[in-house]
């Protein structure tokens, strides 16, 4: 997945500095607003060194970012015996593995603050995290 394939979703993406998790722009905008199409093809142009992020937050689009492998597994094991509702949702959810861990994407109806769990980060409101094919500090 692409940044413009989540910015076709609906997510707002921007540039970060190259090998780095620092954003390239002022950013905050985005956490209400889409940028442009332009500026996102500009931004992730063929060639482009930048890294991308997603803004979470808007929308209800929140990331649980695991800290390391086994701590998502323990998550999803856990996630097996809350029942068929929630074992399917962590099942079926878009998953993308990091340099450390997982982050796991979704949509929620009551979209959290940023904030930290035994394990990992939940990214929510006033976060962003990095994406594909972004090359970790």
């Amino acid at each position: 997945m692409t940044p413009l394939d989540l910015y076709h979703q609906g997510i707002a993406v921007i540039p970060i500095m190259p090998r780095d998790k620092k954003a390239a722009i002022s950013w905050q905008r985005y956490t209400h607003t889409l940028p442009r199409e332009q500026q996102v093809r500009s931004w992730f142009r063929p060639g482009s060194t930048l890294n991308a992020a997603a803004v979470t937050g808007w929308r209800g689009w929140t990331v649980l970012d695991f800290d390391d492998y086994p701590k998502y597994v323990a998550w999803c094991i856990w996630c097996l015996t809350e029942g068929p509702a929630i074992a399917r949702l962590s099942r079926d959810t878009y998953k993308v593995r990091t340099a450390r861990g997982m982050h796991v994407y979704f949509f929620v109806q009551d979209t959290p603050r940023c904030g930290k769990f035994s394990g990992g980060d939940i990214k929510g409101k006033g976060g962003y995290v990095l994406i594909p094919p972004s090359i970790h500090p």
